[in-house]
């Protein structure tokens, strides 16, 4: 079921996201229920149905950084000193570009605040 609370599709960089939301018990890993989780091969976000509003959009943007680092290719073996620009420098763009073509996220995330 696609979340109705969120307008799909969500746009990271060249691909094409379809939000879920799905019963907790579609999200288990290693006995444990996650909250979200996304596949970047089928081109989906879902998040665990049942959750408070604040917490669904947190895990909604949880996600979203999963993807923006799947996307723009952040890297995991940089040089300590290199490090923090290395994958604050792609996160940021990443998310500056997943808001410029979702103007509705920023809605979602904050309901009510102008």
């Amino acid at each position: 079921m696609t979340l109705s609370r969120i307008p799909v599709p969500l746009f990271i960089g060249p691909y094409v996201y379809q939000c879920q939301l799905v019963p907790g018990t579609k999200l288990k890993e290693k006995g444990q229920i996650k909250e979200g989780e996304t596949s970047f091969l089928k081109g989906w976000i879902r998040v665990r149905e049942g959750m408070t509003p604040e917490r669904e959009r947190e895990t909604l943007l949880h996600e979203i950084h999963h993807a923006v680092w799947d996307c723009y290719g952040i890297p995991t073996t940089l040089p300590e000193a290199e490090r923090e620009e290395g994958t604050i420098r792609p996160l940021s763009t990443g998310m500056y570009t997943v808001l410029l073509d979702n103007p509705w996220v920023v809605n979602y995330l904050f309901p009510g605040r102008k």
